[in-house]
């Protein structure tokens, strides 16, 4: 084996190892082994850890070789779902509401005895829901089938059973995919999969596998070739990336026996850009006259219609489990607030302490309109004193993105920031409050992302936030029972923090703390006393005692001031991304692309993320 020499500048170094060296290590022994292995006492230099001439690069490399002794022992389905940072929590799907049950029951229906089985044993469903019952007849005939239903309504089921039944039917020849699933996030992806293992307990011959980015490509490879699933689930990125890889041309073929298409939130598919890909997948497969496509969308735009047009067969069943409009959930207390845009932030800080006070065991998601602005925001917000922050955006990998999602799902007390891919198919439990921070792209979307809250027949509240350049928006929509709300003062805006830097999580000497001279001749004038009679320390007391577990108390008190000053703190280059990607939002936004003025929603942007 040829050795490797690495030289850098100024004094010369030259080191020559050879991978010979390395005592070999006997797989035979190993049994069970985690996928993580802790850190190595002191992180060798990256001469030396590429050289592997350090005791620690040596163990590193031994633990490599364990893991992959162990992945190599893995079955191929759990294999395919194992994320680059080894961290898998996948959450099953939540129970459908009982506002969208059905008289009909799964043991009525003409599927196999092993469905039946494992719906009545392991997810323990009896009765249908609306769109239940109303899809999988249509769904178990031969024509083609659009249905039009919302999310956390049992939608999956919906055509995860038909399909299974389509399959037992006709299988396609080994090394071949009989079903494919498409699904526009791997959130989604990853529930639609947990579903359709639960419904294949019993049916031993059937396999399924879920593929989406995040996970090295070549593991996905390595699952596929060992043994290649009868149902495919996947977002649209990473199965055209599998079909047009080189290292095993097998794979470029994988799809060209499917029997069953299932498209699955249509809409979301669309807006998120896949439409490239799934037009070339869709080029990979047999014609629409030779497999059955089920469609399942929210929502029926123009481009939603276009799509259904090439996907399907002209003759088509239609399933309407939603009604002429798609609305908020009636349990959900939805409003708008608009204010100037140098308000935004300030605006969204009061929002956030109101509904703490209000709501003690608060979980509340704020949705933004870019990754980049999310990630932004949820650091700006942490710096500033906001506790319990999380965030999660298409940026993280998808090892961070489950410890997220696992971290806000499993307690109270938190505040995810989120961009849209907590929007749909995500089930959040106990989500008190839906925060819309910005003009969302669309109707559709601002409906989806309300409907995280006043699930499960729980009440909830959503509030849209937005600046006055956004107000056109609300225009979109009409027809929604949303209430409009007054800007919010500062919860203890008649305090001034002047050259005092407190902040309540360091400590600090609050006995000069005053209110401003303007304030204080306005406290003058109304005959106001600061709470507690003293000179400000009960004023921070009570700031204390209502937000201290929360946020700091000077964030509470001077928002817009404290946000200023974190967002100096953290540099310029989330801010600069973050400024471009709204940049760009901002230009494609129907709302904005059409205006003749060129500047003013540019200046919009640098006020949002400065």
């Amino acid at each position: 084996m040829r050795p490797l020499t690495l030289q850098r500048r100024g004094p010369s170094l030259s080191r020559s190892v050879n991978a010979q060296r390395i005592p070999p290590y006997n797989f035979h022994i190993i049994k069970h082994l985690p996928l993580s292995f802790g850190p190595c006492p002191r992180p060798p230099s990256l001469c030396e850890a590429a050289t592997g001439s350090t005791p620690a690069a040596q163990r590193k490399h031994h633990h490599r070789l364990k893991e992959d002794a162990y992945l190599k022992t893995l079955d191929s389905e759990v294999l395919i779902t194992v994320s680059q940072s080894g961290d898998e929590d996948v959450t099953l799907p939540p129970l459908v509401d009982k506002h969208y049950l059905s008289n009909t029951k799964f043991a009525d229906l003409k599927i196999a005895p092993d469905s039946k089985r494992a719906l009545a044993e392991v997810l323990r469903y009896d009765h249908c829901s609306l769109v239940q019952a109303a899809a999988i007849p249509k769904c178990l005939g031969p024509e083609d089938v659009i249905a039009k239903a919302k999310t956390g309504t049992g939608k999956t089921l919906a055509f995860i059973i038909p399909t299974i039944e389509k399959v037992l039917a006709h299988r396609a020849p080994r090394g071949k995919v009989s079903a494919l699933v498409l699904s526009p996030t791997r959130e989604l992806a990853r529930q639609i999969q947990a579903e359709t293992t639960k419904i294949l307990t019993f049916h031993q011959s059937l396999r399924s596998m879920v593929v989406y980015g995040g996970v090295d490509t070549r593991r996905n490879i390595q699952a596929l070739a060992a043994r290649m699933p009868d149902i495919l689930i996947a977002t649209p990125g990473r199965c055209w990336d599998l079909m047009n890889q080189a290292e095993n041309r097998s794979l470029n073929s994988m799809l060209s026996h499917v029997g069953v298409l299932v498209l699955d939130e249509a809409d979301n598919l669309l807006d998120m850009g896949f439409r490239p890909q799934i037009l070339r997948i869709l080029g990979g497969m047999p014609p629409t006259s030779r497999r059955q496509t089920f469609l399942f969308s929210a929502t029926f735009p123009a481009d939603v219609r276009d799509l259904a047009g090439v996907a399907l067969k002209r003759q088509h069943e239609y399933v309407d489990a939603v009604g002429e409009d798609v609305a908020t959930p009636t349990q959900v207390d939805a409003s708008s607030l608009v204010v100037p845009i140098e308000q935004l932030r300030g605006q969204l800080v009061a929002l956030l302490a109101q509904h703490m006070v209000q709501d003690p065991e608060y979980k509340i998601i704020v949705f933004l309109p870019t990754a980049f602005l999310t990630a932004y925001f949820a650091k700006l917000f942490s710096v500033a004193g906001l506790n319990g922050v999380v965030a999660i955006h298409s940026r993280m990998s998808q090892g961070q993105r489950d410890r997220a999602s696992a971290e806000f799902r499993s307690g109270s007390r938190k505040v995810l920031f989120s961009s849209d891919v907590s929007a749909r198919g995500v089930d959040y439990p106990n989500v008190t409050l839906v925060l819309q921070f910005g003009a969302p792209s669309n109707r559709e979307q601002y409906i989806h992302r309300a409907g995280r809250t006043g699930r499960a027949g729980q009440a909830g509240r959503c509030v849209l936030l937005i600046g006055d350049h956004e107000a056109a928006f609300l225009e979109h929509l009409n027809g929604l029972d949303i209430k409009q709300l007054s800007p919010l003062p500062a919860p203890f805006e008649d305090f001034d923090i002047g050259d005092v830097v407190y902040n309540s999580r360091e400590g600090g000497d609050v006995e000069g703390l005053l209110p401003g001279r303007a304030v204080q001749q306005g406290q003058q004038k109304r005959g106001w006393q600061p709470p507690g009679g003293g000179r400000g320390g009960g004023v921070e007391r009570e700031v204390q005692g209502r937000y201290g577990e929360v946020m700091a108390a000077e964030l509470a008190r001077e928002p817009s001031r404290v946000l200023r000053r974190a967002a100096g703190l953290m540099g310029q280059e989330l801010q600069l991304r973050a400024f471009a990607s709204l940049l760009g939002y901002y230009r494609g936004h129907e709302l904005f692309s059409r205006s003749r003025q060129q500047g003013w929603w540019l200046s919009s942007t640098s006020m949002l993320c400065r």
